[in-house]
């Protein structure tokens, strides 16, 4: 018998390959490329973020569906306590904290398959309720200055930064993982 043939007729090479390929698309290697183009400024008070989701393949797969968010991140430094039962003492750490709020969401559940190499462009709008936009490193606005100012005399925050993200991702069949992409974008 040939040395790369098992006992069926199965050509063990083939077998190996076919077995590291499935791992591989399981784990989301070499399967698409997902990428988002959008404006790098945005008007906040427009109430609408457009741009285009470009996927390109590695490999041959069906993709069940692509989403995008748009989202305001809040962060802040945040002091907390804790407990050394070795020294007998309190230690302080500062931790950096997070909030996200959605502001509008985009979702297209048009299954289609895509071959290596080939490229599909899916444009998109986001629509969102219009606002003015916090600047990126304020330590107030709304609700946020509120609790900044409340808790700034006990010294347990410091200030705070807003961000805007939009970021999404291309679900594919049998993927473990969802192939994403994410921008940081200005509100003005």
């Amino acid at each position: 018998m040939a040395p790369n043939v098992n006992v069926d007729g199965e050509i063990k090479g083939v077998v190996r390959m076919s077995f590291f390929k499935k791992i591989k698309s399981g784990l989301g290697i070499g399967t698409i490329k997902f990428e988002i183009i959008v404006p790098s400024h945005v008007q906040g008070n427009s109430g609408q973020l457009a741009g285009n989701i470009v996927i390109t393949g590695k490999g041959d797969h069906l993709v069940k569906d692509v989403e995008v968010s748009l989202e305001r991140v809040h962060t802040w430094q945040e002091r907390e306590s804790e407990y050394n039962s070795t020294t007998g003492r309190s230690e302080d750490k500062w931790v950096e904290k997070s909030r996200w709020d959605k502001l509008g969401h985009f979702m297209d559940e048009t299954q289609f398959a895509i071959a290596a190499d080939e490229t599909k462009t899916i444009p998109f709008v986001i629509h969102f309720q219009p606002f003015e936009p916090q600047s990126a490193s304020s330590a107030g606005g709304g609700g946020w200055g509120f609790l900044t100012d409340a808790f700034s005399p006990l010294g347990n925050t410091m200030s705070h930064t807003v961000h805007y993200l939009v970021h999404g991702d291309a679900d594919l069949e049998d993927v473990a993982f969802d192939k994403g992409d994410q921008m940081k974008i200005v509100m003005i």
